[in-house]
């Protein structure tokens, strides 16, 4: 008995994704951008950006000294609202900038807009960004509805394990 509920534990584990959406250590992709004049890399951690998720990248400064603003714009055609990104320090990378966007509200074509403001003057970056539309079903929902075979062999393993011990302690 034990071991089937040890089995189960395992393959529930397993199997299960883990839903995070965090920066990794390792960029997806790393771009070379130029503000006015202001220079820096944009460390995007993922290459396609997922509409309903939040969005997050990191600006290191090759040229310190300016505040950053950052803004999605969607591409022309595309029926979305311009997204304003919450810009605030690294706190791994000192010098660096971790940008935030809450929601990307639509998949499609989207510019990063990235201004730089400082004492040298003020200028702006863009990088061009794709984002894919939501999955039909969510994530969580696919996964429990794919598990079911699964728990349908455990149920049944588990009953015949459950009548095999009560035919030894009959006989």
């Amino acid at each position: 008995m034990k071991w089937l509920l040890r089995l189960a534990l395992i393959t529930t584990v397993l199997l299960t994704p883990a839903l995070v959406q965090a920066h990794t250590a390792i960029p997806a992709k790393i771009v070379d951008a130029q503000a006015g004049p202001y220079a820096f890399e944009v460390y995007l951690f993922a290459d396609i950006a997922h509409a309903g998720q939040a969005y997050d990248l990191m600006v290191l400064p090759k040229t310190p000294g300016f505040r950053l603003t950052a803004q999605l714009l969607p591409a022309p055609g595309l029926s979305a609202t311009p997204l304003r990104g919450q810009v605030a320090p690294d706190p791994d990378v000192p010098g660096a900038f971790d940008v935030h966007f809450i929601d990307v509200t639509t998949g499609g074509d989207w510019t990063l807009l990235l201004g730089a403001d400082g004492p040298a003057g003020s200028g702006e970056a863009r990088v061009p960004l794709k984002a894919v539309p939501p999955p039909a079903i969510p994530i969580w929902l696919g996964w429990l509805v794919g598990l079911i075979p699964v728990y349908g062999l455990l149920w049944f393993a588990y009953r015949e394990w459950r009548r095999f011990e009560l035919t030894q302690r009959a006989a």
